[in-house]
């Protein structure tokens, strides 16, 4: 089993900060705002080439409600699973009673625990960060996150000592084949089952689900194992108008998710089909998604909660409008009946075969002349507009290169027309296609010295 250290501390302690800086990334969310941070998130790092796994939890606390009941079940989770646990405090600030509950949970565990005296900012922080001494882990360390004071010492004398005495599989450190790797992600507006979709995949509950907008406010991503194939799930915060009071916050978590889009292979569109319609959010994050060209399953949750001749009703609104998704798999699902899972998962690989095909000039260029053939283009000032051949010029997307006379006349709509024959001709299922055209030079016409 790969190694798994977990962050665990009280609420803006820094620990998002150093997930951040540990995995040399900007992957957690971070700001000034108490319990940003609510499901565990997850990425894999590496130390003296070894490899772990680093989890970012909730702060804990002592005193819950009901929905913060469910945010403290998934830092426990982690702790379950935790080899070595990184107990992160704040040097500018005294020992607090939370303090000392979290050390009690901790050490119940009985796991091994360093302590990490994070924002060490200043000359007089170190001073008082000898306070923390009081709580009796062996082990200390003083860092800066934000800075990356201290994180080497960190490393080198805290966690790579700690990886030395475990006992790893050789087989983990073997690179992986990414390739073979999927990853999707789960986008739509708030509550329309995200992470509750998530949770049935994997069969656990990992993410914190609830009625009250907003849940999620980090992407967080889940690596699995489905039918020998590995997937990447990434739960997004959902896109949605901005709210004035957490107008902030909202503003980070979309950055992220779109952050997110750009990374993953197939993007998930959720929509919640209970209300009887497509609204304009709907409508808005589908042009946004389409923008980000990759390939898109179209999901419609929660059909448990329509009859079936309002299923039936509903079809030809939605062909209308979301006729510029066609191309895509239009999927209806029950995430909390479980409905539709399976099917999904097929649809997923489907689609993803599907963005990685390749084809040949030849081939390209034998679609091109059975559209031309099959719809003319447009004559211009008497000459009528000529495609002449076709190539390729990438995948994922697929890109095709048409070579022409008068292309800068081709209008719009003949260039759509070619998009969906090239899409249904190639059985691209999912996966957008981008033409790019090219104007034929004429070998008689003279060149200006």
């Amino acid at each position: 089993m790969i190694p798994n250290i977990v962050l665990i501390g009280r609420s803006n302690v820094g620990k998002s900060t150093l997930f951040n800086k540990l995995t040399n990334s900007s992957s957690a969310l971070v700001g000034n705002d108490l319990g940003l941070t609510r499901d565990r998130k997850c990425a894999f790092i590496k130390i003296k080439n070894k490899k772990i796994i680093l989890t970012d939890t909730a702060g804990i606390i002592s005193k819950t409600n009901e929905f913060e009941k469910k945010i403290m079940k998934q830092t426990y989770l982690a702790l379950k699973k935790a080899d070595l646990i990184l107990f992160v405090v704040n040097a500018k600030e005294s020992i607090l009673s939370e303090d000392y509950y979290i050390l009690e949970k901790l050490r119940k565990s009985c796991k091994k625990i360093i302590l990490v005296i994070n924002k060490i900012d200043y000359l007089q922080c170190i001073t008082e960060s000898n306070e923390f001494f009081k709580l009796g882990v062996k082990e200390n360390f003083n860092v800066s996150a934000s800075r990356g004071t201290g994180i080497n010492n960190l490393i080198e004398k805290g966690i790579f000592p700690w990886l030395e005495n475990l006992e790893i599989n050789k087989n983990v450190l073997k690179k992986e084949n990414y390739e073979d790797i999927i990853k999707v992600a789960f986008v739509g507006a708030p509550n329309v089952g995200k992470s509750t979709l998530i949770n049935q995949i994997v069969k656990e509950e990992r993410l914190i689900t609830s009625e009250i907008s907003g849940t999620t406010r980090d992407s967080i991503n889940i690596p699995i194992k489905k039918n020998n194939k590995n997937y990447i799930l990434i739960d997004t915060a959902g896109i949605r108008k901005k709210n004035k009071i957490q107008e902030k916050i909202h503003y980070i978590s979309i950055k992220k998710t779109f952050e997110n889009i750009k990374q993953t292979e197939i993007l998930l569109f959720i929509i919640d089909i209970s209300k009887l319609q497509i609204n304009k959010e709907d409508l808005l994050i589908a042009r946004k998604i389409l923008d980000a060209q990759k390939s898109i399953i179209v999901v419609f949750n929660k059909c448990d909660l329509l009859k079936k001749h309002e299923l039936k009703k509903i079809y030809p609104m939605i062909s209308k409008k979301l006729n510029f998704l066609k191309f895509c798999q239009f999927q209806f699902i029950s995430a909390i009946k479980n409905k539709g899972i399976k099917k999904l998962l097929d649809n997923i690989n489907i689609t993803f075969n599907c963005s990685k095909k390749k084809t040949t000039s030849a081939k390209l260029t034998k679609i091109l002349k059975t559209a031309i053939t099959k719809h003319q283009p447009p004559y211009i000032k008497g000459r009528r507009i000529k495609l002449k051949y076709a190539h390729p010029g990438g995948f994922k997307p697929m890109i095709i290169i048409i070579h022409g006379n008068q292309i800068n006349y081709l209008p719009a709509t003949y260039k759509k027309y070619l998009i969906n024959y090239f899409q249904k001709s190639l059985n691209l299922i999912g996966s957008p296609i981008n033409l790019f055209f090219k104007e034929n030079q004429n070998p008689f016409k003279k060149t200006k010295n």
